[in-house]
């Protein structure tokens, strides 16, 4: 072993002492701490992500789910009207004319005053609207609407179109055979409001029944 050379620091006396390949390692492992250092440092602009949070390619792709509408219950749709809707309101409609027309015509029968020509005028004004209904009876019929409605309806129209006809036949200065067919169309008309009721319940759902 060499001897330290005397004076000097303590660190200088070791560098000496030391032989060129002890100097050779101590450098070539300080040489490679550094590069080590060097190398796994990471660059300095970087962040690094918080522990636990995952891949930072996950950030932003989480979107937020919606809830699908709820099914409409089919048990709550309106039921469909059938073919021979749509003639049964055009009947419904011209009854109410009828009606109106049909109070009048009782009106002026129980009068003290009544004229003759003032019902044969009523009935006149009367007589357009039930030949459109008995055509709009026979409509429905046609489509299929039930048959024992129809034939209701059409004794009712039917019967206070042919007493007015009928009634329209007789002389002007024959009061009393218009009176008296004045009061057969009152009576055939008499039950429009509950027939305008049924009619409107078998084709109209929803609707407010009798005119």
């Amino acid at each position: 072993m060499s001897e330290l050379p005397p004076g000097g620091s303590t660190t200088n006396r070791l560098l000496a002492a030391a032989s060129p390949e002890i100097l050779a390692a101590v450098m070539s492992a300080v040489v490679l701490t550094v590069a080590a250092l060097v190398f796994l440092r990471p660059p300095g602009n970087a962040v690094l992500p918080p522990a636990g949070s995952g891949s930072p390619s996950a950030v932003g792709t989480i979107r937020p789910t919606t809830t699908p509408p709820a099914a409409t219950s089919s048990s709550s749709a309106t039921p469909s009207s059938p073919a021979w809707a749509s003639i049964a309101r055009s009947l419904v409609d011209a009854d109410v004319r009828l009606i109106v027309a049909r109070d009048r015509l009782a009106d002026l029968v129980g009068s003290q005053t009544v004229q003759t020509s003032d019902i044969a005028r009523e009935l006149r004004s009367i007589n357009p609207t039930l030949s459109l209904t008995v055509d709009l009876v026979a409509g429905l019929d046609d489509a299929g609407a039930p048959p024992l409605l129809v034939a209701d309806l059409r004794t009712a129209h039917g019967d206070a179109l042919d007493a007015s006809l009928a009634t329209l036949q007789a002389s002007l200065s024959n009061p009393a055979a218009y009176e008296a067919g004045a009061r057969k169309v009152v009576a055939a008309l008499a039950d429009l409001e509950a027939l305008g009721a049924s009619l409107s319940d078998a084709a109209l759902p929803g609707s407010a029944g009798a005119p």
